[in-house]
């Protein structure tokens, strides 16, 4: 005589779904909203970068020349020794005024020489608004140029 254990349990595929299929998606939801939404988001990034472009252009050109050429410029006297922060600040402002922009506060770090490849970041307020501009000399005579940084 063999023991009773009772009714018999079902078969595992009856409890659970087979292995590799996927509940089938509601009615009328395709999935495409989704896809809407990664679409104007990804439209509206787009945007946002190409109006920050046009703001960092426009804004640079208060430190360019004619042509979106930097500005160049020449400190007052020959430097023979170090130079102090505000003669730096005032050949700046002088620069910068000369063609034609607003300066209302410049402040320069005093430069222990005047030679090729020194660099100063001069800050300071230029057509209303904030900058670093980055002072590079191009010689011993004092001849510099003007990058916005």
């Amino acid at each position: 005589m063999q023991p009773n254990y009772g009714p018999t349990q079902p078969a595992a595929s009856q409890w659970y779904p087979a292995m590799g299929s996927s509940p089938a998606p509601p009615e009328g939801r395709g999935g495409r909203g989704l896809a809407i939404t990664a679409l104007v988001l990804s439209i509206v990034a787009i945007l946002l970068v190409l109006v920050l472009a046009l703001v960092v252009v426009f804004a640079g050109s208060a430190l360019m020349g004619e042509g979106g050429e930097p500005l160049t410029g020449q400190l007052s006297a020959p430097a023979t020794g170090p130079v102090t922060g505000d003669i730096l600040a005032q050949a700046v402002t002088a620069r910068i005024i000369q063609d034609g922009g607003d300066v209302s506060r410049m402040d320069c770090p005093p430069t222990p020489k005047v030679g090729q490849g020194v660099v100063a970041v001069c800050h300071g307020v230029v057509e209303s608004t904030d900058w670093a501009i980055v002072v590079l000399f191009e010689d011993e005579d004092g001849r510099f140029t003007l990058v916005p940084a």
